[in-house]
């Protein structure tokens, strides 16, 4: 998921549609409207050769466009694998290393 200011709504999902066109990949969009949290479905075939990479790049792409309007690459769902590489595009690299320091005081291992 990805957040932006619901007064954007109209301009991302233009944008997104011209991602569709970009990556030959289709993207139902599903979001809460009243907060501006997006749920993009980036929907793929795994068997088909670079599907899976296009998709990987569509998604940064969308969180891309996401910050680039005011919002945020996460709104509900948290970062984890498939967002980590979009946290240089919202965040300097003091604040990335301030999540660290927290991360390691809590995740010794």
């Amino acid at each position: 998921d990805g957040t932006i200011p619901r007064k954007r709504l109209a301009e991302v999902l233009t944008g997104i549609a011209a991602m569709e066109q970009k990556y030959g990949l289709c993207c139902a969009n599903v979001f809460h409207a009243g907060d501006g949290n997006l749920h993009p479905l980036i929907m793929f075939d795994a068997n088909q050769e670079g599907e899976f990479l296009r998709a990987e790049a569509f998604g940064a792409e969308i969180l891309e466009l996401c910050v680039a309007v005011g919002g945020t690459i996460t709104g509900e769902h948290g970062v984890g694998i498939e967002k980590i590489n979009s946290m240089c595009v919202q965040f300097t690299q003091t604040e990335l290393n301030a999540f660290f320091a927290v991360k390691k005081a809590f995740d010794t291992a």
